[in-house]
């Protein structure tokens, strides 16, 4: 009389254990694929640091060889000023020579008339 019932009970019984197995194999497959992605993300957290330090050091070597350029440039440009520059202090200073000659003779023939 209960064996209907027994057999009812007996194979849902063996469904529910079949499917708590299953969940138990899927919580390691779970865990697996978690351990899976969190090595992929660390696995591009060190590429994206290392594609960053490298971006890094080559916009930096960029910087340094613009600026070396603009110094070379810059001081090249300063000494050609300096060398004008001096081309003028020595023509300003002979014209003030001449200048300072022809005032003195001036100046001695009107004081000491020959």
């Amino acid at each position: 009389m209960f064996s209907p019932i027994g057999e009812i009970l007996d194979k849902r019984d063996g469904e529910l254990r079949e499917k708590l197995m299953a969940v138990k194999d899927n919580a390691g497959d779970l865990d697996a694929l978690a351990a899976e992605a969190a090595a992929i993300i660390s696995a591009a957290r060190a590429d994206a640091t290392a594609a960053i330090k490298a971006a890094k050091a080559e916009t930096d070597a960029q910087c340094n060889e613009k600026v070396a350029k603009a110094k070379a440039k810059l001081d090249g440009e300063l000494k050609v000023a300096l060398k004008a520059l001096d081309e003028q202090k020595q023509t300003a200073m002979t014209s003030l020579e001449a200048t300072a000659d022809t005032l003195a003779k001036e100046i001695e023939e009107k004081i000491l008339p020959a």
